[in-house]
């Protein structure tokens, strides 16, 4: 009988063995199906999708929204599925496994099945003492103990190798997904870095024409025209390496360069549109500060003008970007090739800029004329919604000769006034309107460049004041300038700002190039100070030695 106990044990070991591992082995298999059920939507527990609304809600990125999207939030975009989605759907692997294991498997193998009279209820005893009676019963009954003999090993081997299988796959696609996240945030870094300094070493920036603030990172309209999502930061990151999934489905490109190609930009900060490109390339703004009919208008339109001609003859392109620089280029050539009088610029609190792209060989450049009336300059209260000149890098004080104390006699004995616009306010009144609220505002006028235009010189030269006048030379301007009792607002101008330049212009009749009364020599002056490499205006041949006054 020993001998028969102890074949019947040896054989019920080799049972629970070879059944343990038969169980191990559907378990891994089983476990295996799991996560392919899960990811393809077909088990019972579905994944949480992560979605652009819950991006925007700030439930999925823990790291607040930086950059450009700082006061904004994260965009409502799709998350990159590493590790945001991921996340989730690992929960969702586990979640399933339970669900299989309380729902689809232990309900047919359980002891209860086994023994269904045993299983039956126990009358109106409570249900942990009615529990521990039924498990009783069925450990105790002859099909619980044939349960626990044949069927309890095996299922054991299965539930162990299907959380092996699981506990498996989490770790595998934890590491692989570690080594991706690595390599993405790598990639990020490494894109992020070639687009912001390609645009660095370029000073490309976004300008506002209408509320003059300056950006870096434009924002950016879905090309879905029934969408009306903006995304305030196209840089690539959780939300897209090379591109990004807008909540409608439409993909979108990252980076500024890329974007600027396919999308329209908006201003961050007024919400208007801008131009194609804007942010990509650099932006200067050309204000102008004078007092009223000095002469700020008729500056501007040569300028437009002088730049489209000179341009165009060395086979760029001077393109308006606006219907409003469209209008204002029309008017300027018709203004400048008749010599008309110029229309006096009405009074505007926040004037909006023209901008014009301009594209010469391998540089591109955007400049943005802006003028307002010279009723805005009348005080620091009148120049305060003027931002665009806070920012700007060159600054021209346009200042009407025929205007200036002891000048403005002569002009009205030799009847100019009568045929022309004259500036009788103190022009240092406008001119003191806005530096007084730079100063004010902590602006670095010593880092600026200042550009003082006198305007009229056909009219000045007709004058006895204006026979010694120099317009060829900065320091012969300046010298005029303190010969006719300017003294002290020269010495204030210099005082300001640490880089100047004279010019004396006329802007009614045409000139050579060549010659210094040209206003292209202010604007040549203007592109020089703002280090752009394009040129305007004829190189000057130095003369030879021979020839110099010692």
């Amino acid at each position: 009988m020993l001998a028969v106990i102890m074949r019947l044990l040896a054989i019920l070991v080799i049972y629970w063995i070879v059944t343990f591992l038969v169980g191990l082995a559907a378990g891994l298999l089983a476990g295996l199906a799991i996560p392919l059920r899960v990811l393809r939507g077909k088990a019972m527990v579905q994944p949480v999708v992560v979605t652009p609304e819950a991006v925007a809600a700030g439930k999925v990125i823990a790291m607040k929204a930086r950059g450009a999207a700082k006061h904004f939030g994260w965009d409502r975009a799709w998350p990159v599925y590493n590790p945001y989605q991921a996340r989730n759907d690992a929960r969702a692997v586990i979640a399933e496994t339970k669900e299989v294991i309380k729902t689809k498997v232990w309900p047919n193998v359980s002891p209860s099945r086994w023994n269904r009279s045993a299983a039956a209820g126990t009358g109106g005893t409570s249900a942990s003492s009615g529990r521990a009676s039924k498990l009783w019963k069925l450990a105790t009954s002859l099909p619980g103990i044939a349960w626990t003999v044949l069927a309890a090993v095996p299922l054991v081997g299965f539930f162990l190798g299907v959380w092996i299988s699981i506990l498996f796959w989490l770790v595998a696609m934890g590491v692989f997904g570690g080594v991706v996240y690595l390599i993405q945030q790598a990639w990020i870094l490494a894109y992020r870095w070639f687009d912001k300094v390609g645009r660095k070493k370029e000073r490309a920036s976004l300008k506002c024409a209408r509320c003059y603030r300056e950006t870096d990172m434009p924002s950016y309209k879905c090309s879905n025209q029934s969408c009306t999502i903006i995304h305030r930061d196209v840089s690539p990151g959780p939300l897209g390496m090379m591109h990004r999934r807008c909540e409608c489905g439409t993909r979108i490109p990252t980076t500024v360069r890329a974007a600027a190609k396919e999308l329209t930009a908006v201003c961050p900060f007024c919400g208007e549109e801008v131009a194609q490109g804007s942010g990509t390339r650099r932006t200067i703004q050309i204000p102008t500060i004078g007092a009223i009919a000095a002469g700020k208008t008729r500056l501007l339109a040569a300028g437009v003008t002088i730049m489209e001609t000179q341009v165009t003859s060395q086979g760029g392109k001077f393109v308006p970007l606006s219907p409003p620089a469209v209008l204002f280029l029309q008017t300027a050539r018709g203004v400048m090739a008749t010599s008309q009088s110029t229309a006096k610029t009405p009074l505007s609190k926040n004037p909006e800029g023209w901008p014009y792209v301009v594209e010469l060989g391998a540089r591109k450049l955007e400049l943005h004329f802006v003028d307002a009336a010279g009723e805005s300059f009348v005080n620091m209260d009148t120049t305060q919604s003027l931002g665009y000149i806070d920012t700007a890098d060159v600054i021209l004080l346009v200042i009407d000769p025929l205007g200036l104390p002891g000048v403005i006699e002569e002009a009205k004995r030799a009847g100019l006034e009568r045929r022309l616009e004259i500036a009788t306010a103190d022009q240092e009144d406008a001119y003191a309107s806005v530096i007084d609220r730079l100063r004010a505002e902590n602006v670095n006028l010593k880092a600026r460049k200042l550009g003082v235009v006198l305007t009229k010189l056909d009219a000045l030269q007709s004058l006895p004041a204006g026979v010694d006048i120099n317009p060829g030379s900065s320091d012969g301007i300046r010298q005029w300038l303190i010969d006719h009792g300017q003294d002290g607002f020269v010495r204030r101008l210099e005082d300001d700002f640490a880089d100047i330049a004279f010019f004396g212009t006329d802007l009614m009749q045409p000139h050579p190039l060549a010659d210094h009364r040209h206003p292209v020599h202010v604007f040549q002056w203007l592109l020089d100070k703002s280090k752009t490499k394009i040129m305007i205006a004829p190189v000057e041949t130095p003369a030879p030695a021979s020839a110099e006054v010692v």
